[in-house]
């Protein structure tokens, strides 16, 4: 056996890694983020689908209780009645599966901004503002069937669990229990903000019921022709809507449809 005389060259940069550090540090930054993405997107995904079999009695557990100024129970009992109305019309076509059973609660706001909103409970709220501001009973019930629509879709209770998981997540991560500051405030509750589908499907129930009520469309972009009459600024809640202009024309699309 035979030995080398000398010892083997050790090549130059040996010890010296062929990507950058900072490199390497974007690299698994950009990963974390991806990873952390999709963690969010598949809680979002599982806990909005598996909320819709919540029972709805829940639902009053956790929302707070809010009821309407003497001063407008008048108004407040005859919209009642025209949203048992639209929701009796609503039960009966075969894609709504909801418990007709279940009380749908309408209050008053008195709001110098027109707005109405469907939460947890099951409630559905509407403002003074709003209802000066319609002036038809088919642009009053595209406002109603609208929101019943966001009340039978279980809308308010699958956004609520998607972004209590998201709440979780983040604060695993950062450990921030924000999460019970979420679950404690009464107003986070109430103002859910809905996805562009679901509104859009919202928009479609409600004008299949409105059409199944009335027997015309005319009128139901009522609300949304006065938000664009008004000035370029739209109501905060509206941001995170599709457009009013997006909306009338999806009411005009329905309206062909039912061949107006």
């Amino acid at each position: 056996m035979t030995f080398p005389r000398q010892n083997p060259r050790i090549p130059e940069g040996i010890n010296n890694p062929a990507a950058h550090p900072l490199r390497e540090l974007i690299f698994l930054g950009l990963g974390l983020c991806a990873l952390l993405l999709l963690a969010g997107v598949l809680i979002w995904a599982v806990l909005t689908r598996s909320a819709q079999w919540i029972p709805v009695s829940w639902e009053a557990r956790i929302a707070p209780e809010i009821s309407t100024a003497a001063d407008y129970q008048a108004s407040r009992q005859k919209l009642q009645k025209r949203l048992d109305h639209l929701l009796a019309a609503m039960y009966i076509r075969p894609e709504v599966d909801f418990d007709p059973d279940v009380k749908v609660t309408l209050n008053i706001v008195e709001s110098d901004e027109p707005n109405a909103f469907a939460t947890l409970g099951p409630q559905i709220f509407i403002t003074t503002a709003l209802l000066s501001d319609l002036r038809s009973e088919t642009g009053l019930d595209m406002v109603l069937a609208h929101e019943a629509a966001h009340i039978v879709h279980r809308d308010p209770i699958r956004t609520m669990a998607g972004t209590l998981g998201i709440h979780l997540l983040m604060s695993m991560i950062t450990g921030n229990t924000q999460v019970s500051a979420l679950t404690g405030s009464g107003s986070q509750l109430l103002l859910l903000s809905y996805s562009r589908e679901q509104e859009m499907a919202a928009d479609d129930l409600a004008l299949k019921t409105l059409y199944q009520v009335h027997g015309t469309l005319s009128g139901a972009d009522e609300f949304f022709q006065q938000i664009l009459s008004k000035d370029n600024n739209l109501p905060s809640f509206l941001l995170t809507h599709p457009h009013p202009q997006e909306r009338i024309e999806h009411i005009r699309q329905m309206m062909q449809q039912y061949d107006f």
